[in-house]
């Protein structure tokens, strides 16, 4: 009788432990090991360009996420320059996570912890 009771206790706390897992990267977005997260870029098919914090699950997401959008300049010879601006202070949304169709992903790469974007990011 001793065993089976060790034996749901085992099972329940097996069964609690993956609950949780599943909630803290359904709710969290995901579990870090390493330490902070990376920034990665992530461009799409029709040249939008988005850095933040990736998350697959439950949709391929970006998290703290930040566009690149054209602004007019008139010190620029072009009369344009490119400005990273959190997700939330864009014009066309309000939210801080995107979520990204898969198939129309052309690159996604890590933003170098040195890097001028990254710079830009970590100023705002």
């Amino acid at each position: 009788m001793r065993t089976k009771t060790v034996m749901v206790l085992i099972l329940g706390l097996l069964i609690a432990t993956i609950v949780g897992a599943v909630m803290a990267l359904y709710l969290g977005g995901g579990f870090d090991l390493k330490g902070e997260e990376p920034y990665y870029a992530v461009q799409m098919e029709n040249g939008d360009l988005y850095f933040g914090k990736v998350s697959y699950f439950p949709k391929f997401s970006l998290r703290e996420a930040y566009i690149v959008q054209s602004v007019q300049d008139p010190t620029s010879p072009l009369g344009n320059s490119l400005r990273i601006i959190p997700l939330n202070q864009a014009t066309i949304w309000s939210a801080n996570k995107i979520n990204l169709n898969k198939e129309k992903v052309l690159s996604i790469s890590e933003v170098g912890k040195e890097s001028q974007v990254m710079k830009l990011i970590l100023g705002q």
